[in-house]
């Protein structure tokens, strides 16, 4: 719909800075803006807290991050004498109408941050790639999840650099996957740059990997956590796209339908029966029955049925 818009001239009016707007008004909360236009329209340069609050109908925290939030846009100025929110504060409200990037839990005042900023050259450049890789500024809860990898947890700068490019580059840019990338390579004990490149290209494998495998059988859902696990055991055997497939062809056979354990259970029987190619799993079938072992030979359904009854029931079929 089209709208034609006629502003009354009468009654007071206040001016709105284009910077307060521009590239920032789709991610910042509205009760922000609430508190803005209500800064902008008082007519005493003294405001409390509580009266923004009383007024708009927002609560304090709320209050206290927005007007820090607004000063380091540059949009408001606030006197050298009041005190500022820590950003222990802000992870718990954050500016942003997607709240959850807060996932730090280190509190950094914006002072604090500044200084490192200032004063560590390595944590400004780091700062910098993230800003490019991401297309935006960090958020403060970002800017302090990435400072506690780097003070906490002792990542050097370059890791955590390619840590988030490699997140990011997945469609999983978030503070809390990274963070939870970062903690479970720490508790491996990789916090050395060579140590996670290396780690991070056996992740990147699995993951395309992953890919190419819903491609093949036609999933288009994410996999369940067993799932992928399932699909990352094929990975780490190197199962070619030809016996993904064949696998694939005699589960729909022998099921009618579509299944991961039961294709798993195709997959390593022909591991242990050291199937490598099409033209192995030929020579297998052709063996006369009495000389194939039991493994070789247990596609059998009500083996299926035993072998999956626990896992369906956490599992996302990608196909019926």
């Amino acid at each position: 719909m089209d709208y034609k818009i006629e502003i009354s001239q009468r009654g007071r009016f206040i001016s709105v800075p284009c910077k307060a707007i521009d590239n920032i008004i789709k991610t910042t909360s509205g009760e922000f803006y609430k508190i803005l236009l209500y800064i902008l329209s008082a007519e005493n340069d003294n405001i409390s807290t509580q009266q923004i609050s009383v007024q708009t109908g927002v609560d304090p925290d709320t209050v206290d991050n927005a007007v820090l939030f607004w000063k380091n846009a540059g949009i408001i100025s606030i006197s050298a004498s009041v005190n500022e929110p820590s950003i222990g504060a802000l992870d718990k409200i954050s500016p942003y109408a997607d709240n959850s990037e807060a996932e730090s839990h280190t509190k950094y005042s914006s002072k604090e941050i500044a200084d490192i900023i200032n004063s560590n050259l390595s944590v400004k450049l780091m700062f910098d790639q993230l800003e490019l890789a991401l297309g935006r500024e960090l958020r403060y809860s970002e800017r302090c999840g990435y400072l506690n990898l780097y003070e906490y947890y002792g990542f050097e700068v370059q890791s955590i650099i390619i840590l988030a490019m490699y997140c990011i580059s997945i469609g999983k840019g978030s503070m809390k996957y990274v963070e939870s990338v970062a903690k479970t390579l720490f508790q491996n004990g990789m916090t050395s740059y060579k140590d996670i490149e290396a780690e991070l290209q056996k992740m990147a494998y699995a993951y395309t990997y992953e890919s190419k495998v819903k491609r093949l059988i036609g999933i288009s859902s994410n996999l369940s956590s067993k799932q992928s696990q399932i699909v990352k055991g094929w990975s780490d055997k190197s199962f070619s796209d030809e016996l993904i497939l064949k696998a694939y062809d005699i589960t729909l056979d022998n099921l009618g339908k579509f299944s991961f354990p039961y294709m798993n259970k195709i997959l390593d029987n022909w591991d242990k029966s050291g199937v490598k190619t099409p033209g192995d799993i030929e020579k297998l079938d052709s063996k006369p029955k009495k000389e194939k072992s039991k493994r070789e030979t247990s596609y059998d359904i009500d083996d299926y049925e035993r072998f999956s009854i626990n896992f369906l029931s956490d599992s996302k079929e990608g196909k019926n």
